[in-house]
């Protein structure tokens, strides 16, 4: 948390900051930003996704996964969810939530 508030100094006159975290409310972290969102997927897909990102075993990623809370939990705990399902467009969903971060006073 440290390095990050560190580096966040490089960008004081940005509109906002934006944070990646795979376990932002296991660590309670969540508590230090304004807003959170969450980008959801199904399970089996972000399974493929790790495996072919890490080239990690199937039993090691759903071990990994398994230490986070599930998407459901997430996207209701969440300000803004983008949905990368392989279907849905990307662009556009995280057009909508920057327009309405800029919208928002004190962000």
């Amino acid at each position: 948390m440290r390095d990050f508030e560190k580096w966040t100094r490089n960008f004081i006159t940005a509109p906002y900051i934006i944070m990646e975290s795979a376990i932002l409310f296991e660590t309670s972290f969540h508590r230090l930003f304004d807003k959170i969102i969450t980008v959801s997927a199904p399970v089996e897909l972000c399974i493929e996704r790790v495996m072919k990102r890490d080239g990690a075993s199937r039993e090691h990623v759903i071990q990994r996964m398994s230490s986070q809370l599930p998407d459901e939990q997430k996207t209701i705990k969440a300000d803004f969810v983008i949905k990368n399902d392989g279907k849905s467009l990307l662009l556009p969903q995280i057009l909508v939530v920057h327009e309405q971060l800029l919208k928002m006073p004190g962000i």
